[in-house]
């Protein structure tokens, strides 16, 4: 029987966290931007980590074994703050979404399991990720949980409605 590991307990525990604190913090049209904002980020930093191991092989990169994480969490912000400017997402505010009791919630968790499904699975180092018990192996890490944490904001983002 294994136990529970300390690193679990706060992989767990910083779930519960942003997701309360997205609740309370990010309206509608905030949670829609930090979702797209999530798959650019991923899109780029896995981009730029191919390209550094092909083309650039920069030294500096590959002392810091979170800096791919690091790296995430700046692009994640940057492209959140450029959404949250630009007023892209401004007619989900207006929409009906949060009129259907706890709708956003499930959207506040979608982007967070989103956002945690890509940190442990790409950007954590290997060592951790061997640590880690089968039940969060299982959610983020697997195949299978992996594609439910990547599907399921879209769906989330394609079941609220706009007003013009």
């Amino acid at each position: 029987m294994d136990l529970i590991s300390l690193q679990d307990i706060l992989i767990v525990a910083a779930f519960v966290a942003l997701v309360g604190a997205f609740i309370f913090l990010l309206r509608k049209e905030k949670v829609v931007a930090l979702i797209l904002s999530i798959y650019l980020a991923f899109i780029f930093t896995e981009e730029f980590s191919i390209l550094n191991s092909s083309v650039l092989r920069l030294k500096v990169l590959t002392i810091n074994p979170f800096i791919f994480e690091i790296l995430f969490l700046i692009m994640a912000g940057f492209f959140f703050l450029l959404f949250v400017r630009s007023g892209f997402f401004r007619s989900y505010a207006k929409s009906h979404y949060g009129q259907g009791g706890g709708k956003i919630y499930f959207l506040n968790i979608f982007a967070v399991g989103l956002f945690m499904a890509i940190s442990i699975r790409y950007f954590l180092p290997a060592n951790l990720i061997f640590g880690l018990g089968d039940f969060l192996k299982m959610i983020f890490i697997s195949p299978f949980g992996f594609f439910i944490w990547v599907v399921t904001p879209l769906f989330g983002i394609f079941l609220v409605k706009k007003r013009n």
